[in-house]
């Protein structure tokens, strides 16, 4: 699916203003030393093309959004979602480049001007599956590789959340800003502006640079996190009647009652710390920290949007009330996709698919999903309490989990070709067992908060990330198009996310 804005009339540039003309005196300061460099013009994108493959993005609003960015002089913009598909590990560290490149040869030929892309080109690039984000330019719009991984970095907070608009606007938005930047708008030479005395120019040129960023940002997360309170908001009441409903006897029961406890009180301070943020004057939007305060206040809104279904679920599958089947399926059902993507899983890292650790982790995908069928079977035809059908499906889940950390391991010993190579993945696996990559939304998650589960997303995510973190260690930092390439060498590179 695609989204066009085109604009055979680009709008006349918009004078600067606000902050801009606030440090119009110290800009003369610095017009003397770049021998009165002429400012920058603020135009927006000259076409807006939106590709979303993936179907993660609203495309009209995504596309009315980047048409909004102002950027130094007229630029096409191109944001695309994707499934790069790497058939194996060599391919993972360029998947997303070739997968872009590929695109363009087939669909969308206009980007390219013989082994480069065009000018006036910035194509803004996410495969969501993979989560690798990409950046890639026309010659003539072309940054250093520093800036193309801040523009990077700028997506990622929104993209691990799933906030694939947001993200990909802070990239534009990241990109607009580094795209025809004289050198003396780096942010180097504006620390040495500040050194020079010069520092209030300096730091309205950051601020300017980055405060429209922060605050789009902060109003993406406020808008979510007001959903989720809004929602848990309406269902306090039917949230209360379940609650009352749980049976204390259950361990699992008395597991969610004494969340629930807490849950009231979490209810109350997300909702005034969410009038606070709310208050926020547009300066104290654009500080460095309010953009992370705001995502950490909608990801605790949007874990008590879950939590009261999961109070509801509990009441009804261990009062076995009707609706019970369907409280049970949506416990099962994440557990039954984990074991459906065991092979593809396996299919990732070719080095270790034959290994004994493998062969376990297959067969007991098999054995599994057999299993939890017996259970279902014997819980629908009353043969066991709900409780002994949670029981079972705990003990399936952990043992997945141990499995899939034990073949994860294989994958390390076998790829890793030296001691800095296995410590990177390690590293990286620690970094996303501790990430928040699946969300507290069922009974067993809440009654064991603790519990450290293994899952199939997670081996996807590290084994994308940590192949990246080899790479960039260990190869030049020139991007690479794959083996399909021939000689294309246009500016851009991807990293994960």
């Amino acid at each position: 699916m695609s989204h066009h804005v085109n604009r055979s009339t680009p709008r006349p540039p918009r004078p600067l203003s606000g902050v801009r003309a606030a440090f119009a005196a110290a800009g003369a300061a610095l017009a003397a030393l770049t021998l009165g460099a002429p400012a920058a013009s603020a135009v927006p994108p000259s076409e807006v093309t939106v590709v979303d493959q993936a179907q993660v993005f609203d495309d009209a609003a995504l596309s009315t959004a980047v048409g909004e960015v102002d950027f130094r002089e007229p630029t096409d913009v191109v944001v695309i979602s994707l499934d790069a598909q790497p058939t194996d590990e060599d391919e993972e560290a360029t998947a997303l480049n070739a997968a872009v490149l590929e695109h363009a040869r087939a669909e969308a030929p206009q980007w390219l001007s013989g082994e480069k892309w065009a000018d006036g080109l910035f194509i803004l690039a996410v495969d969501p599956e993979a989560r690798l984000v990409g950046t890639y330019f026309g010659e003539d719009r072309a940054v250093s590789d520093g800036a193309q991984g801040e523009i990077q970095d700028a997506t990622k907070d929104d993209f691990r959340a799933g906030e694939w608009n947001a993200g990909a606007i802070a990239g534009v938005e990241e990109a607009a800003a580094a795209i025809g930047r004289p050198w003396f708008q780096h942010p180097g030479f504006i620390v040495l502006v500040g050194a020079l005395g010069l520092g209030a120019a300096g730091t309205g040129i950051a601020v300017i640079a980055t405060r429209a960023s922060r605050q789009r940002r902060f109003a993406d997360a406020l808008r979510r996190g007001d959903e989720h309170v809004a929602r848990v908001d309406a269902d306090l009441r039917t949230t209360a009647g379940y609650a009352a409903e749980i049976p204390t006897g259950s361990s699992y029961g008395a597991q969610v009652l004494q969340q629930y406890q807490t849950f009231q009180q979490d209810v109350v301070a997300v909702k005034a710390e969410g009038q606070q943020l709310a208050a926020r004057t547009p300066a104290e939007r654009a500080q460095k920290d309010a953009v992370g305060e705001a995502h950490d206040w909608a990801d605790r809104a949007g874990h008590l949007d879950l939590f009261d279904d999961v109070v509801a679920d509990t009441a009804v599958l261990l009062t076995m009330s009707p609706g019970w089947q369907a409280a049970w399926k949506r416990q099962v059902d994440p557990f039954r996709q984990d074991l459906d993507e065991v092979p593809g899983v396996v299919d990732l890292a070719p080095e270790a698919a034959e290994s004994d650790a493998a062969r376990e982790l297959l067969d007991f995908a098999g054995t599994a999903r057999a299993e939890i069928q017996v259970i279902s079977n014997r819980l629908n035809a009353r043969q066991m309490t709900s409780d002994l059908a949670l029981d079972g499906l705990h003990r399936l889940r952990v043992q997945l989990s141990e499995l899939f950390e034990t073949y994860t391991l294989e994958v390390i010993a076998t790829r890793a070709e030296t001691d800095e190579q296995r410590q990177i993945m390690m590293d990286d696996l620690e970094d996303r067992r501790n990430g928040p990559l699946r969300t507290n939304a069922g009974i067993l998650d809440v009654s064991y908060p603790s519990l450290l589960v293994f899952y199939p997303a997670l081996f996807v995510t590290w084994n994308s990330s940590s192949n990246a973190a080899v790479e960039a260690a260990t190869a030049s930092s020139s991007a690479s198009y794959g083996a399909t390439a021939g000689g294309f060498s246009g500016t851009g590179s991807s990293s994960s996310f």
